[in-house]
């Protein structure tokens, strides 16, 4: 028994390993197979790569363009701007919007104009009384003060009495005007009869000639004494009445105003001496005044006389109008400024001697038409210049300008654009964010 079930076993054993040979061998020939397969495979990619990439470089024309104009929007770190004078091309180009578009983004566009501005110059200064018509009013002779009439602030008329000298100097004059008066009625009436007698021969030459010589010396000290007192500002008329006025009146200097004004100053009280040498009243004309403006080297270029100037007080609730009556040909050494006076007239009250005034002068400019004025809001600044939108009909083109003067609202244009032309005149803002956008954009989308 043992010996038939060794010979099974054996037979068992060769069947599989029998088995496990033709497994082996049937294994091999399929791995071959695939194998050759897997090469021409790879071979008919390599191929349809090869073929891919000819096709490719037939259709690069195209597509090298399109890459090129990608490489335009990749401006490193600064934006394509147009110069004026050199052509326009597409860099920076924003897309034309329709009109809902644009009234959507608040574009206003307007046509390039020839104009200028006219810079307001602004000057400082004082208002000061017009010193053409301010009076210092002096006594023409000394003495002590008998009556005052007026006080400070008074508003007096041309002939007022303001006050009352006695003058023992004055009686002095008057005296000798009235001496000299009588003498010479006495000297006349001497003359006329001694040339009544030497006609007839009856006294003789010299003692004519004597009373001749008397007369003259009389009439010569009258005419002396009457201009003494027209001196001391008495009128002709006072003079003539003079023998008939009563011998208190004699020492009487009366101080008269000369022209309206107000009196601004007053330096005499009663029973005080005064002499000569110093005012005693100082009248003013409060209707005209001088506006004195400190002018600045910088300024004096445009600066001319008879320019109309527009004055305001310093808390700007006085304003009016002047012309410039005199500019100095000197600069003040302290300020280093040259005066420009503003003849001012001044009927209300309103202004003051002493008030802080501002003027602002608005200089005359010929522009020739060479120039050009845009609203402010037209203005963006790129690449450190300004610019101008310009509408053509392929979109919206940044020009780079030369700008000139401005104010508040206008700035002037003195270069790249020409008349004519239309220009985004507000909205700008939202078209220079579309153009950096779009230069980012562009950048971004390299993958260097």
């Amino acid at each position: 028994m043992k010996i038939k079930h060794i010979a099974i076993f054996l037979i068992i054993t060769v069947a599989y390993l029998g088995f496990l040979f033709l497994s082996h061998e049937s294994f091999a020939k399929s791995d071959n197979k695939p194998t050759v397969h897997n090469e021409e495979h790879t071979s008919l990619e390599h191929n349809d790569q090869a073929d891919h990439g000819m096709e490719e470089e037939i259709g690069s024309p195209q597509e090298t363009e399109t890459g090129h104009q990608d490489h335009d929007h990749e401006a490193p770190e600064a934006l394509n701007v147009h110069d004026g004078h050199s052509g326009h091309g597409h860099e920076g180009l924003v897309d034309l919007m329709t009109p809902a578009q644009a009234e959507e983004a608040g574009l206003v566009t307007e046509t390039i104009q020839p104009g200028a501005i006219s810079g307001q110059i602004k000057l400082t200064g004082e208002v000061r009384f017009n010193q053409d018509r301010i009076i210092h009013l002096v006594p023409r002779i000394a003495g002590v003060v008998a009556a005052v009439n007026n006080k400070l602030g008074d508003h007096v008329s041309a002939g007022d009495v303001l006050a009352v000298i006695h003058s023992r100097e004055l009686t002095d004059i008057k005296s000798e005007y009235l001496s000299a008066l009588e003498r010479i009625e006495n000297a006349k009436v001497n003359f006329e009869r001694e040339a009544a007698l030497w006609e007839k021969k009856i006294i003789s030459e010299r003692q004519y000639l004597e009373s001749k010589e008397a007369y003259v010396e009389t009439r010569i000290a009258l005419r002396a004494a009457e201009r003494k007192l027209h001196a001391l500002g008495f009128s002709e008329q006072y003079i003539a009445g003079l023998a008939d006025q009563s011998h208190e009146t004699l020492f009487e200097y009366r101080l008269t105003a000369p022209s309206d004004g107000v009196i601004i100053e007053k330096h005499i009280v009663q029973g005080e001496l005064v002499t000569s040498e110093s005012a005693v009243f100082i009248i003013a004309d409060t209707t005209s005044f001088w506006v004195d403006l400190q002018v600045y080297p910088r300024d004096l270029a445009a600066i001319k006389t008879g320019q109309k100037v527009m004055i305001m007080s310093q808390d700007e609730r006085h304003r009016a109008e002047g012309l410039i009556a005199y500019l100095s040909p000197v600069i003040d050494r302290e300020t280093r400024t040259a005066l420009a006076r503003v003849a001012l007239s001044a009927e209300d009250g309103e202004w003051r001697a002493g008030m802080f005034a501002a003027a602002h002068v608005t200089p005359g400019r010929d522009y020739g038409g060479h120039t050009f004025v845009v609203p402010k809001s037209a203005i963006q600044t790129i690449d450190e210049r300004p610019v101008l939108f310009i509408v053509s009909p392929e979109g919206y083109e940044p020009v780079a300008v030369k700008t000139g003067r401005s104010n508040k609202t206008h700035v002037e244009i003195l270069s790249g654009v020409s008349a004519g032309q239309t220009y985004v005149s507000d909205g700008t803002f939202e078209l220079k964010a579309k153009m950096v956008t779009s230069t980012m954009g562009g950048h971004a989308g390299h993958g260097h």
